[in-house]
């Protein structure tokens, strides 16, 4: 019996192998690692079914190596950290769909370097990318070029100010439907092909220090074709190409780069991955702003611009992938009160990064306050804050729903935690007023409440279930040791009525200016609006 099972076993060990399909003509082999060794000049390399790279594989010994994927082929690419194809030789990758699926990388996926190192892509497509480096995705340096033709990239994440193929040497082309963001380094240039026709303009990054009049683009005139994300140049036709010229700002109430949008909602509908939309004047949303298409988009607004919210009873801001909004004041101004949050995060793998905004005005009756973070998305706020916002009583103005969140520099908003979920304070976390906190009662004792700090002058928490302990360097739900603060004020239920601001502060009836404060009369507390 254990000699049939072993044969058995060995046949299954020999067909998971030979289900990868990479055949050098008629010879099989077991990865694209192992062809790309094997392969001799002018090889042609297929891969037949869908294969996972998990090493980097090297095109460096032979020239004019041809990889290439039969139609609905997928490679997965699990390379964090290091590339998943060295091209020093001339190498082609025709048809390939190559998907990302790893935690984010301080490595390119492809590099061409070295003198020989030539990069001729072909309808191919990259996504999913996630990468920390400086290089992107298709990194050409060291003497390295490429010729990238119908090369289409989507859904990738990058730092801000860099591209998706980074030119760190000059004799590079693009042409066809290629729509790669491309970084130019120094004073280099790149070509664009006679038949470079995208579907939306090439975005285009470049070095602040670039010359003034220096040759960007060869081979086309066409500045329609590209956008140029810099605030200290525009693009220049000149004697057959498109050189630096003289900045000149976008025309529109809303900018991507140098190109003006008349409207938010046309801006978002033109924006691609890493995209900065600039909104440059007061603007009014009245429906849901979205961002689910593209990736890692950043909105933001010039000084003194306001954005009003004209959004009873339904989200200002939806957001069901990453994006940034910095720089952002927001008013709500609804004469009634809304059923709905104004900001939601609420998808698997979603994260909303706030920063230096402000919210004001906002009034609302739902129970997920202002900001509502749930089902596995992720907030990092700050220097967020509001002023003379409502939202239900004992809820926070940030709901959070789940862990993962986290709040730095003056954010002040007061948060309620559900069940035992946690919330991270930043290093420089330094609330010019004590936070509030809210929790449910039924919060398991012991549980973290705040990871990062032991700092509880920071923090106000609410009720009579717990207090906060400091422990291994977080504050956690400890044992209830009394009531501080608002409610610490010693009062009798002959009292007479009091009223204090959201710091503590008693203030006088008679000098209340429109804004929340606490009514307390006895052992009852109530928030109450004065306009």
């Amino acid at each position: 019996m254990k000699k049939v099972f072993t044969l058995i076993a060995a046949l299954l060990a020999g067909s998971a192998v030979s289900s990868a399909q990479v055949f050098i003509g008629t010879t099989e082999y077991e990865s694209i690692n192992a062809a790309a060794d094997a392969a001799a000049e002018g090889d042609v390399i297929e891969v037949r079914s869908d294969v996972t790279i998990s090493n980097r594989v090297n095109f460096d010994k032979m020239d004019n190596v041809t990889l290439q994927a039969v139609e609905g082929v997928t490679i997965t690419c699990r390379t964090k950290n290091k590339l998943a194809f060295l091209v020093k030789k001339p190498t082609t990758l025709k048809n390939l769909t190559l998907v990302y699926n790893d935690d984010a990388s301080n490595q390119p996926l492809i590099e061409a370097s070295s003198g020989t190192g030539k990069l001729n892509m072909e309808n191919c497509s990259m996504s999913n990318f996630n990468g920390t480096n400086g290089q992107g995705m298709i990194s050409i340096k060291s003497s390295g070029t490429a010729v990238l033709t119908n090369v289409t990239l989507s859904n990738n994440v990058l730092p801000e100010g860099r591209g998706e193929v980074f030119i760190g040497n000059t004799g590079s082309t693009i042409d066809g439907t290629t729509n790669a963001s491309i970084f130019i380094e120094k004073n280099l240039s790149v070509a664009a092909g006679e038949n470079f026709n995208p579907s939306s303009p090439c975005r285009l990054f470049i070095d602040d220090a670039r010359t003034l009049g220096s040759t960007l683009v060869t081979g086309t005139e066409d500045v329609a074709k590209f956008n140029l994300m810099s605030d200290k140049y525009s693009l220049k036709a000149q004697d057959g190409n498109i050189v630096t010229g003289e900045y000149a700002a976008g025309e529109g109430a809303v900018t991507i780069g140098q190109l003006g949008f008349a409207n938010l909602t046309d801006a978002l509908a033109a924006a691609k991955d890493g995209d900065i939309i600039t909104i440059n004047e007061d603007i009014t949303l009245s429906n849901t702003v979205n961002f689910k298409d593209v990736n890692s988009l950043t909105l933001t607004a010039k000084d003194g611009v306001t954005i009003s919210c004209l959004v009873k009873n339904k989200l200002a801001f939806l957001v069901n992938n990453s994006a940034t909004l910095k720089n952002l004041k927001m008013t709500y101004t609804e004469q009634d009160e809304s059923t709905a949050t104004l900001i939601e995060v609420s998808s698997p793998g979603s994260k909303l990064t706030m920063e230096n905004c402000e919210i004001n005005d906002f009034n609302g009756t739902n129970k997920q306050g202002i900001i509502s973070v749930k089902n596995n998305g992720n907030i990092t706020l700050n220097n967020v804050t509001t002023d003379n916002c409502t939202v239900s009583e004992g809820r926070g103005e940030l709901f959070l729903g789940g862990n993962g969140s986290a709040i730095n520099g003056t954010t002040d908003l007061s948060i309620f935690l559900e069940k035992d979920y946690n919330v991270t304070a930043g290093a420089e976390f330094a609330p010019a007023k004590a936070v509030k906190l809210f929790v449910d009662e039924n919060r398991t004792l012991g549980s973290i409440i705040v990871a990062g700090t032991e700092d509880a002058t920071k923090f106000e928490l609410q009720g009579t279930a717990f207090s906060l302990e400091a422990k291994d360097g977080n504050l956690v739900a400890g044992e209830y040791q009394g009531e501080s603060g608002i409610a610490g004020i010693a009062a009798d239920e002959n009292a007479p009525v009091q009223y204090y601001n959201l710091n503590g502060m008693q203030v006088s009836a008679d000098n209340m200016t429109p804004g929340v404060y606490v009514r307390r009369q006895g052992n009852t507390a109530v928030k109450v609006l004065v306009k």
